[in-house]
């Protein structure tokens, strides 16, 4: 019987621990900065202070953008960078993010113009660096030799 009560009792200790894990810290809604229209969630990762990187793809109601979020550690929206290329009405799909070892984010993004001025230029990416205050630090664009799209 002592040993089903230390089982028991053992479980229940888990199940405290494993709520205290799941529970939410915070949450927000984030709309859409152009208007009406869908985020799709790509990636997050968090830094060392517990901020909070959310890369997204949005609809932007003709074609689709990346966006890059800053969640401060209690939630609040630091800063937000949006990615749309210059190829006219083309689609820029949010690919992945991570940090370097000074916590500068790193964002990958597919270009694929669709448009029919910009029909003949082929897929590509850009890779965009930013420090933890939102400032585009370096950036790198090839149109012309891949497609990261997945």
């Amino acid at each position: 019987m002592k040993y089903y009560f230390v089982l028991l009792l053992a479980m229940y200790a888990m199940t405290d621990i494993s709520a205290q894990i799941l529970a939410d810290k915070w949450s927000i809604t984030y709309s859409n900065p152009n208007g009406p229209g869908s985020l799709e969630f790509v990636e997050s990762i968090t830094d060392s202070n517990g901020n909070v990187y959310v890369l997204t793809t949005a609809f932007t109601g003709s074609d689709h953008d990346a966006i890059l979020i800053k969640f401060g550690a209690e939630g609040t929206v630091e800063w937000d960078v949006e990615y749309s290329s210059a190829y006219g009405s083309s689609e820029d799909y949010g690919v992945d993010l991570v940090f370097d070892a000074s916590e500068n984010v790193y964002v990958l993004v597919n270009v694929n113009p669709d448009d029919a001025t910009n029909s003949s230029s082929p897929n590509g990416y850009v890779i965009y660096k930013y420090n933890s205050s939102g400032t585009e630090v370096v950036s790198y664009e090839d149109v012309n030799d891949a497609t990261v799209k997945l």
